[in-house]
């Protein structure tokens, strides 16, 4: 090759109009890359949006599960509380009870001894009443035989 031609070989000849289409080419990836770009940042805010409605609706469901739990609480502690006055309320009823047991038996207890009382000085009257019939038909039999002797 020839000194004058050998340093042309290396480079390239390119035409108006394929420049041209280069910088069209050019341009029109810029386009794309600025609409990628805004296609994804329009993404991303979508999902951010997402992720912060997410996160409410989160907050929301924690904010409610917890005034539930809190409402159960009150109920179970007002329920207790209904249990506890009601035993009380039932303790006091049979201690009531019970006392009005009690003194029913005691004075059912007192009416029987009481009777029995009256039965035992009935038996013991009539024991020395007898006695004292004895004593006197004895007395006349002894004089009956006397008479007789």
């Amino acid at each position: 090759m020839r000194d004058g031609f050998a340093n042309f070989a290396n480079e390239l000849v390119v035409t108006k109009k394929e420049l041209e289409d280069m910088r069209n080419e050019k341009e029109n990836l810029k386009g794309k890359k600025s609409d990628d770009n805004y296609s994804q940042q329009s993404e991303l805010a979508e999902k951010e949006e997402l992720i912060k409605q997410l996160r409410e609706r989160q907050r929301t469901l924690i904010e409610s599960e917890q005034m539930k739990y809190a409402n159960l609480q009150n109920t179970i502690k007002e329920t207790d509380q209904k249990n506890i006055e009601t035993i009380e309320a039932r303790k006091k009823e049979y201690e009531t009870e019970l006392v009005e047991l009690e003194s029913h038996h005691q004075e059912e207890t007192v009416k029987k001894v009481s009777t029995i009382e009256k039965h035992k000085k009935e038996q013991e009257r009539r024991r020395e009443e007898y006695k004292k019939k004895i004593s006197e038909m004895i007395e006349e039999h002894n004089k009956g035989m006397k008479k007789q002797e």
